[in-house]
């Protein structure tokens, strides 16, 4: 490999490479050594999608084994900024797979934004971490989100771009040498999002301040339509609950109705019986109350539904908003709570 001609297909200027402290023989070495251990890594990746796609709530897995050149540009990128990590500035054939945290890399989506924790419990389960996870969020998400995600041990960082995604760095050994994994969970509208904003922003307009703008709406946008999955999902849970409280009242009645029955044959079979009459009257009386309120509750309930809705935020707050009001609220896309326009 030319090192003129990979400077040149790689973008790295001459001001770059004059900053560099390792040796382009170096650099060739930490190549050599890596294209042979692609298939391993392949391998490694394999297992930990398989594993990660069997998690409930994971929709669908995305990987890949970084290219050996891609490789090989990063270190340079790490060294010529204006203040290189000190463990970059160490990297040799010897450590860089000790360095570079995603050699390999896992991307797991998911559908609904409170998924991302039982994924969670599932990746801490099942592999060590080399450091502890990470989720990028949004300036303006919820303060109740931030906490949740510090309650399970995870770091929250706000991203200047607006990306949304929870990072670990696996460690795994399939071999002799332990090697590490990055995995990304994420919702499939942030994936869609950051994918587009990767593809337009880099590497052609990066300055573009008018690029720049349109993506921190269509971020919005993105973040706007994980609410309304969101809510989507809690509304039919809402309807759920409330066909199973009326089920349960229809049988409560019809359970009622039978005693009554036979209240009411045991008094026809006990016409002088003034004191035993008495008592079944009394006792007839208790289970027509009960009918009354099932009936009561059911019927609560269908008009409940017809005339609000239900928001659930990521605080596991729900708000009840009347259907009346659909037509002048918006999701801020913030954190699910509505704003009146």
């Amino acid at each position: 490999m030319d090192r003129a001609s990979f400077l040149s297909r790689n973008r790295v200027s001459d001001q770059e490479w004059a900053k560099v402290s390792i040796s382009w023989e170096e650099l060739l070495e930490i190549h050599t050594d890596y294209s042979g251990r692609i298939r391993q890594l392949e391998d490694a990746a394999e297992f930990v999608v398989k594993t990660i796609q069997s998690f409930s709530g994971v929709h669908s897995v995305r990987w890949r084994v970084k290219d050996p050149e891609h490789l090989i540009e990063k270190i340079i990128r790490k060294q010529s900024v204006e203040k290189p990590t000190k463990k970059y500035l160490s990297i040799s054939k010897n450590n860089y797979h000790k360095i570079v945290s995603d050699l390999v890399g896992v991307r797991a989506l998911h559908l609904f934004k409170d998924e991302v924790f039982n994924i969670h419990e599932k990746v801490t389960e099942m592999w060590g971490l080399d450091e502890k996870a990470v989720s990028y969020i949004r300036e303006g998400d919820p303060q109740d989100l931030v906490t949740a995600f510090k309650q399970c041990g995870i770091t929250p960082k706000i991203h200047p771009a607006g990306y949304r995604s929870v990072h670990y760095v696996l460690k795994m050994r399939p071999g002799n040498t332990e090697i590490l994994i990055e995995v990304q969970v994420r919702t499939i509208f942030e994936e869609a999002w950051s994918e587009i904003d990767h593809k337009v922003r880099y590497p052609n307009f990066s300055e573009n301040k008018q690029i720049e703008s349109i993506l921190k709406i269509f971020n919005r946008l993105a973040g706007s339509a994980d609410e309304l999955g969101g809510f989507i999902k809690s509304l039919n849970s809402e309807f759920d609950e409330i066909d199973h409280r009326v089920s349960n009242a229809n049988k409560d009645r019809d359970q009622s109705i039978e005693k009554m029955q036979a209240l009411v044959s045991q008094l026809s079979a006990a016409k002088q019986l003034n004191a035993e009459a008495t008592t079944n009257l009394v006792r007839l009386q208790s289970e027509l109350d009960k009918v009354k309120a099932a009936v009561k509750e059911g019927s609560e309930s269908k008009a409940q539904s017809k005339d609000y809705y239900y928001i659930h935020t990521d605080s596991g707050r729900i708000i009840k908003m009347p259907r009346g009001n659909t037509r002048n609220t918006v999701l801020t896309g913030d954190g699910g709570t509505p704003s009146p326009q």
